[in-house]
């Protein structure tokens, strides 16, 4: 069974700030620019999935003034009974200032098939969307109005903010084929203080053993014995002090869906915080459910916004 990406909605995480540095809100509406890391493991299983072990990096760079660019990596291996199947997901994108125009380029492969190439850019203008193909061929194709991953986060930012429990946005992420939009329903909850050190406990499976997860072989390693984690649980909470968060929930439905007659395609839950940045994730598709652990976070220089 073929997953969703989890970052191409530009849920982002966090990264090595100073100590409480993170109660120090960024400029309104503002991203803050990163590189993060995310080990996945099954949280939960009422089918055929048995196992299922990935790695997640992502990267955002920009302002709020020149836009936003990011890449992504995804690898995830899920196991059933009699078979085990691999997908493996890149995509880079830049979504300008304006929120009118969305590059992306994505590279999709699974064990045994020619990888899945699709690259173009999305125009919004005058109440509509044009999407113009580069690969796997030209072509443009005429959607209806939707925003872009980065301008979806700043919304939800927003709507945190100002006390909104339910956010709804049309949003297209050039994910799968390019040729479609989500409609999403994000429930906020109450905002909620850091929490404290020492809280967490350490992830159900194995022990460490030094290994790197997919995504990232040959140049990340992790010590994950009790000792490691808990070590990182303490400086993340310190790099987050103590600024609040939100906990979300966005339900993802095929566009035109109606919502009393379907179920959503996945459910993408975390922490987010007010600069776009989520500590934790979880991803339920209809039949099981992957959890996200973040694992590094690297800080990457901002630059002013003018």
């Amino acid at each position: 069974m073929a997953t969703r990406s989890v970052v191409v909605t530009a849920m982002a995480l966090a990264f090595f700030w100073p100590a409480g540095a993170m109660a120090e809100a960024m400029p309104e509406a503002s991203l803050a620019p990163h590189r993060a890391i995310y080990d996945l493991s099954l949280a939960d299983s009422s089918g055929a999935i048995q196992s299922a072990v990935g790695r997640v990096v992502y990267e955002i760079t920009g302002t709020a003034c020149d836009g936003y660019a990011s890449r992504s990596r995804q690898v995830v291996v899920l196991e059933g009974e009699n078979n085990a199947t691999t997908t493996d997901m890149r995509m880079t994108t830049f979504e300008d200032a304006r929120g009118g125009a969305f590059r992306f380029k994505a590279e999709t492969r699974n064990a045994n098939t020619p990888p899945k190439l699709v690259d173009g850019e999305a125009v919004r203008r005058d109440g509509a969307v044009a999407v113009n193909f580069v690969k796997p061929g030209r072509e443009t194709v005429k959607l209806g109005d939707a925003i872009f991953p980065a301008a979806h986060l700043r919304a939800l930012i927003a709507g945190a903010k100002e006390g909104k429990s339910i956010v709804e946005a049309r949003v297209f992420d050039g994910s799968e084929d390019g040729r479609s939009f989500y409609d999403t329903l994000a429930v906020i909850g109450r905002p909620d203080a850091a929490k404290p050190a020492g809280n967490a406990g350490k992830p159900s499976g194995e022990k460490g053993t030094g290994k790197s997860a997919p995504g990232e072989q040959d140049t990340v390693k992790f010590d994950d014995s009790e000792e490691a984690f808990a070590e990182r649980q303490r400086r993340f909470d310190e790099l987050f002090g103590t600024a609040a968060h939100w906990p979300i929930s966005i339900s993802y439905f095929k566009q035109a869906t109606a919502r009393g007659e379907a179920l959503p395609v996945y459910v993408l839950s975390f922490d987010l915080y007010e600069n776009g940045i989520a500590r934790s994730l979880a991803l339920k598709y209809d039949n099981f459910t992957l959890k996200g652990e973040l694992k590094e976070l690297v800080l990457l220089k901002a630059a002013a916004c003018e």
